[in-house]
């Protein structure tokens, strides 16, 4: 007899401690799916993604292993409207693919208990959030989201930019929407984690 496990979406944002959670899943034996890792390959493989990409942003922006990240980076970061035009030729795609690798996790003889999305522009994926079975929202004060990002390697200036970029982020709603506060240690955090996985 088969069955499906449960989908999860994992969002927060930057600095927030989504890795964290993923890399602690990971070691718990969960499968995930990476909503950029994803976008990457899709980058890569998908034939109608790589044209788009050519047409808005010329053909240089291609590369064999997907695109120049550095380039694409700078072009969308620093114009809105750029990054509006690059959404709406990857989100509508990716959420498909992502929906369809998900369900495929999930079903079998033996599945897993949960298949993970984790997904920092999932706020903005609404189709695909709804349907989802829950959402784990990370989250964290500005402050401490800061000095996370800045201790990765970021300069203060870009960290800045980056988190003021991500007000504007919808508001992520799902009927069963869990807020995971992580404002304190790793070990705290895998301890909140552990505990969602009991129920």
């Amino acid at each position: 007899m088969t069955s499906t496990a449960k989908l999860i979406g994992i969002a927060g944002l930057i600095g927030s401690g989504k890795s964290a959670v993923v890399d602690f899943l990971a070691q718990q034996g969960y499968p995930i799916l990476k909503g950029d890792d994803e976008a990457h390959i899709l980058y890569r493989k998908n034939k109608s993604v790589r044209t788009m990409l050519a047409n808005a942003y010329g053909a240089d922006i291609l590369t064999p292993s997907g695109v120049d990240r550095a380039k694409l980076g700078a072009l969308v970061f620093a114009n809105p409207e750029q990054l509006l035009i690059l959404e709406r030729i990857i989100h509508p795609i990716l959420a498909q693919h992502l929906e369809k690798k998900m369900r495929a996790l999930a079903k079998g003889v033996n599945p897993p208990k949960a298949v993970f999305l984790e997904g920092a522009l999932l706020p903005k994926w609404t189709a695909l959030i709804a349907k989802l079975d829950e959402v784990w929202i990370i989250d964290a004060s500005e402050d401490i989201r800061f000095k996370r990002i800045v201790a990765r390697g970021l300069s203060q200036p870009e960290a800045r930019k980056r988190i003021v970029q991500q007000r504007t982020f919808p508001m992520l709603v799902h009927k069963h929407c869990v807020k995971i506060k992580n404002e304190g240690s790793l070990q705290a955090l895998q301890q909140k984690v552990q505990s969602l996985l009991s129920l």
